[in-house]
């Protein structure tokens, strides 16, 4: 008996190790394939759908609950669903995979995010919609190439919030809504909106930082910003659009390179001159004042050419002339 009870002992020593190694590796509880349910995640997994941390293209209606502390790690996508689904994260979610995502949703989902997701592999994005997505960030998103990818959706990234991209912080194919009150950037764009869609335009409220090592903004279609933060291209452009209706308020700064803001099509709330001096339009019959063909800018280091002195000139005339018959 002595020797039988030694055995188990032995046994159950070596079984221990193991028992412990494939809790630590699938703590994302249930398991996926997994439809409408709930699905917490409080431990260290990886690869735990074949080289995804968590999850397959199957997965519908799906909450997950990633809590502090945990994290859910994948050689290609971190975590992984089809649609409908809910990501709460509270830990870490990375993905390491070439162009693959930190979160990937086929279609429809979303996030809210105060914890770390990123993308590490080469040409990888931190957050990844093909269809519609809602982000809602106080934590760090960020992807070699792209911080977040939507087709359609709405990012709001609180003041405790970063979003960062090799190439864009964010970017949006089509329907795009984006309220910053922290930082995005990107390694060429802050904010890529496109390609050009005339039934649809760009929102941006921003009163936190966008920066963009190119532009801060680039957009093929028509933006409508509200601006109380800064905004900033360090070689080229604060805003790049097909036509832009910007409201700057007395804190907002928009800056580029070469310069602030360059449209088709541009009305303005304020504008800053070209030593930054800041003049009001008085507007007419309540129609905004138009700045059609000449890039129009707040601050940059290009110089006006002939065509935008003349324009400049008549500028004046025109707010001289209604200033004195406002009085």
């Amino acid at each position: 008996m002595p020797d039988t009870n030694h055995f188990w002992l032995r046994l159950a020593l070596l079984i221990a190790p193991f028992a412990v190694v494939d809790g630590a590796n699938a703590a994302c509880a249930p398991t996926s394939p997994v439809n409408n349910t709930t699905v917490t995640c409080t431990g260290a997994t990886a690869n735990q759908n074949g080289t995804d941390g968590y999850g397959t293209n199957t997965d519908i209606g799906n909450i997950y609950n990633i809590l502090a502390g945990a994290s859910v790690t994948g050689a290609d996508s971190g975590l992984r669903f089809n649609t409908l689904g809910t990501v709460n994260n509270f830990g870490t979610i990375t993905g390491a995979g070439v162009g693959e995502s930190g979160v990937s949703g086929v279609n429809v989902g979303t996030v809210n995010n105060s914890g770390a997701i990123s993308a590490t592999g080469a040409l990888s994005t931190g957050i990844t919609f093909f269809s519609t997505g809602l982000v809602a960030n106080s934590g760090s998103i960020s992807g070699v190439r792209i911080g977040i990818f939507l087709q359609n959706g709405e990012v709001t990234n609180t003041s405790t919030g970063t979003i960062a991209g090799g190439d864009d912080g964010v970017k949006i194919a089509d329907v795009a809504k984006v309220s910053n009150a922290g930082t995005i950037s990107g390694g060429i764009r802050g904010i890529n909106i496109g390609p050009a869609n005339t039934s649809s335009n760009v929102e941006i409220s921003n009163s936190g930082t966008i920066t963009g090592a190119l532009n801060g903004i680039e957009s093929l279609r028509r933006v409508d910003l509200t601006n109380s933060g800064s905004i900033s291209g360090t070689t080229g452009t604060g805003i790049v659009g097909a036509s832009a209706d910007i409201t700057n308020t007395s804190t907002g700064t928009i800056t580029g390179g070469l310069d602030a803001i360059q449209a088709t099509t541009a009305a303005s709330r304020q504008y800053f001159g070209r030593r930054g001096h800041r003049h009001q339009r008085r507007h007419c019959g309540g129609s905004e004042y138009h700045i059609r063909r000449d890039f129009w800018r707040l601050r940059g280091r290009r110089g006006y050419n002939r065509r935008q002195r003349q324009q400049r000139r008549l500028d004046r005339g025109w707010e001289h002339r209604h200033l004195r018959h406002d009085r």
